[in-house]
């Protein structure tokens, strides 16, 4: 985003604040179970009114009412706020587990903080790349695009991190978790299955990713859905621009 357009969009943001009384925002929200808290929180104005009119995470939230399944465990790719986090956490429930992770420190430290955590459900810090192991993904560099929810990593391929990426491979030794579904919205960062085998672990039977081919163009998205076709997994459901991708485990 271009400083300009940054600029306007952060004065809008204030203006909105300043004059937008917070009495009109309900106090809390059920999402598909689980209540969010909207009045009185930090949030700005376009997340309050997606929270309050039920439309945020709407496409994810749909794929996963499919499939997420009590005692199950799910791994998610770019938590965000950890909105979707907890409705997963509730549909879980107490005999399973999810892990959420996010790259923007910012965005980590308000879903800790903001609203209550699950026992079952564990934020954790950290550039996540859906592939067993991610440790030629260099992350050059990290960016938000003005808007509170999301933010970008910048990688290049063929060099050692320097992050300590969080792959399936660290994530399984170090947090015990293999997972049974696995959610993706890095922000484009999925790209990397055009070019590295992911080898998922064989009970990983879900894959929820969010495509972002404004990044990589259609090309890019069917070059994912053949990576994701090599391991097993076939389009299964589609709602707008996130896809749920399945495989039967023997």
């Amino acid at each position: 985003m271009n400083p300009f357009r940054a600029f306007l969009y952060a004065i809008r943001r204030v203006l909105l604040k300043k004059l937008v009384p917070e009495i009109i925002w309900p106090r809390n929200v059920d999402i598909d179970g689980v209540t969010i808290p909207v009045r009185g929180t930090s949030l700005n104005f376009g997340t309050k009114r997606w929270i309050s009119n039920g439309l945020y995470e709407r496409d994810e939230r749909l794929l996963v009412s499919a499939i997420v399944q009590p005692g199950m465990t799910v791994v998610e790719m770019g938590g965000s706020l950890g909105i979707l986090a907890r409705v997963l956490a509730h549909r879980v429930g107490p005999e399973g587990r999810v892990i959420s992770l996010e790259a923007s420190f910012d965005l980590f430290q308000k879903a800790k903080t903001w609203c209550p955590i699950p026992f079952n459900l564990e934020f954790v810090h950290g550039f996540a790349f859906p592939l067993w192991e991610s440790s030629s993904v260099k992350v050059t560099g990290f960016k938000s695009d003005c808007s509170e929810l999301d933010g970008r990593a910048s990688w290049i391929l063929g060099q050692k991190s320097l992050h300590n990426n969080w792959d399936l491979n660290r994530i399984s030794k170090s947090l015990n978790v293999v997972p049974d579904v696995l959610v993706v919205d890095i922000e484009g960062g999925e790209e990397v299955l055009r070019q590295i085998t992911p080898n998922f672990p064989k009970r990983t039977s879900h894959i929820i990713l969010e495509f972002h081919p404004n990044r990589y163009g259609q090309v890019g998205v069917d070059e994912i859905i053949t990576c994701l076709g090599r391991e097993g997994f076939q389009v299964a459901e589609v709602s707008g621009p996130v896809t749920r991708f399945s495989r039967s485990i023997i």
